[in-house]
Parts: structure tokens; sequence; C-alpha cells
């Protein structure tokens, strides 16, 4: 981005058009000039505000991408998944420490579930924190359309699950 200066400039609220002024000149007034610098202060802090986000929605083309990123590191992206992962899909809110992730992998690399996390019931797993467009619909599954496309595995007090596609390949973790 490319910044410039500008000369100084009042604003003819009588003719409704921009004005250049020299510093000084008759019409221009202390007050004139704080009303300014608050603008300006207040355009600053806004830009500020908008750049800072709670939720953040990140991919990576791969494991290395991830590490290298420093979402592994963070937490964001679990140390436990497998090397071949790959088209990492990551979101997460910094306030609630809610994520949610999604991951395809070699099917030769044979992924299973942690050993802190226990198979359990598709119905027992808790909603995905956010609605994502890459996080499919019956992930997990509302009651009234139960399927047989994962398995949930679900870490032992219920903070984090994991679906396991059934044909191997991908899997979805999140934390509610």
């Amino acid at each position: 981005m490319t910044h410039r200066s500008l000369p100084n400039s009042t604003f003819d609220r009588t003719a409704g058009s921009h004005s250049l002024a020299a510093a000084g000149q008759r019409g221009r007034s202390p007050a004139h000039d704080c009303n300014n610098k608050a603008a300006w202060v207040t355009l600053g802090l806004g830009v500020v505000f908008v750049g800072c986000s709670e939720f953040q929605e990140v991919s990576y083309v791969d494991l290395a991408a991830a590490q290298k990123g420093g979402a592994v590191q963070r937490g964001w992206i679990p140390q436990w998944i497998p090397q071949s992962a790959r088209i990492l899909r990551e979101a997460h809110n910094l306030d609630s420490n809610q994520s949610t992730l999604s991951f395809r992998y070699e099917r030769s690399e044979q992924f299973s579930a942690p050993s802190s996390c226990a198979q359990v019931r598709p119905t027992e797993a808790r909603r995905a924190p956010f609605s994502m467009s890459w996080w499919p619909s019956d992930v997990p599954p509302t009651t009234a359309s139960v399927t047989h496309h994962h398995t949930f595995f679900s870490d032992e007090v219920g903070r984090a699950f994991l679906a396991v596609s059934a044909n191997g390949g991908e899997a979805y973790y999140w934390r509610p």
C-alpha cells in the first residue's frame, strides 16, 4: 500500500466542497484541527479492531505446512494426526478454544484414534461448534439421520471428538 502526504485541507461546509488551505489561513480554527485528529484516531482504531478477530479459519496443504505455520505448536492441530495428513482445514475461536479440523490422509497409514480416546455412539458426539462449508452435515449425525459413514471417538471427558471415515482416508476433529 502506498501512503502519500496530502496538503492540509479544510471542508467548506457552506459550499460543500474541499478547498486546499495553507496552515494558518483564515477560517481555520483549532477546534477544526482537533475534530480532524479525532476522526483520524477513530478511523485508525476502527482499522485495528476490524483486523483483530476472535475467529480464524486456515487451510494447509499438508502437515508440514501446518507445522511451519505454527498451528500444531499452538494446539489448533493435534500432534497425533497422521504424517500423511493433507488438505487440512482448521477453524478456531481464540477466546473459547473451540475448534474444528478436517483432513485427508493416506489409507495405507492405518490411522487410529489416540489412546486417550474411546469409541462412542454417533449420537453421543456433541455438535461441532461452527458451521463450515467444508464440514459434512452428518458429523456428528442428528438422531433423525444416523449414518454409518464414520466411526466416532471422544476423549475421556467429552471435550473433544473425532470422526474417522469408515472407508479411511479422511477424519474430522472438533472441540465444542
